[in-house]
């Protein structure tokens, strides 16, 4: 059987935020983590299923040493898109990303809960 992917898949597990459009204003997910990762889209472990084709926003924290400050102690870079829903299950929900994307770097796009999780805000 022949790979249909184009882009390499990584196996990685980073904190996610998905906001998802509804009738009464957006519905926001946070606390989400990614399964895998690629530069063509992401399996995120959602707990709920999506309508396939369903339009999301999505942002992705991912870590880099070198960005490491004293106002970000963890060196974030936020991957924020958009994309739809390709396959949806128990597990999670595989997004496709559209090509328009932005990175951030704001330290004001972090929020820590009481508990210490990380959710990315807006």
């Amino acid at each position: 059987m022949r790979e249909k992917r184009q882009f390499e898949r990584f196996e990685i597990q980073v904190p996610a935020v998905v906001k998802i459009p509804g009738e009464n204003g957006e519905i926001v997910k946070p606390d989400l983590r990614t399964h895998n990762l690629s530069a063509g889209g992401a399996f995120i472990k959602l707990g709920e299923l999506l309508s396939l084709g369903c339009e999301v926003k999505v942002d992705i924290m991912l870590s880099f040493e070198e960005l490491k400050t004293s106002i970000d102690p963890l060196g974030s870079l936020i991957l924020s898109t958009t994309g739809r829903v390709v396959r949806s299950g128990p597990d999670g929900v595989a997004i496709r990303f559209h090509e328009n994307y932005e990175f951030k770097t704001r330290p004001d796009c972090l929020h820590r809960n009481p508990d210490g999780v990380t959710s990315l805000g807006d």
